[in-house]
């Protein structure tokens, strides 16, 4: 058995689920399947106070960023090395 929606099923559908929405529906079930969703269920016992960013606390940051920017250009010139001897030895022949 087959069964083919139209455009005229799908606003139908479409219409009855936004009158749901409208009427509050579907807060209802989900303030019946999770009660007390939006409160945190195991808060902290301690609270962690973070010191302010300085050159000291992301100095690691910073040597990967440069590690990681000096092996793409080590790349690149080896790229470019690569490309420039075999366009060489294409041409010397």
């Amino acid at each position: 058995m087959e069964c083919y929606f139209t455009l005229a099923h799908h606003c139908i559908i479409i219409t009855r689920i936004l009158n749901m929405n409208e009427a509050g529906l579907f807060q209802l079930w989900f303030q019946n399947a999770r009660p007390n969703a939006t409160a945190c269920t195991s808060s902290p016992t301690k609270i962690t106070i973070s010191a302010p960013f300085s050159l000291t606390n992301i100095w690691a940051m910073f040597v990967v960023l440069v590690a990681g920017q000096g092996l793409g250009l080590l790349f690149l010139c080896l790229e470019v090395l690569h490309v420039c001897t075999s366009f060489h030895l294409d041409h010397n022949l």
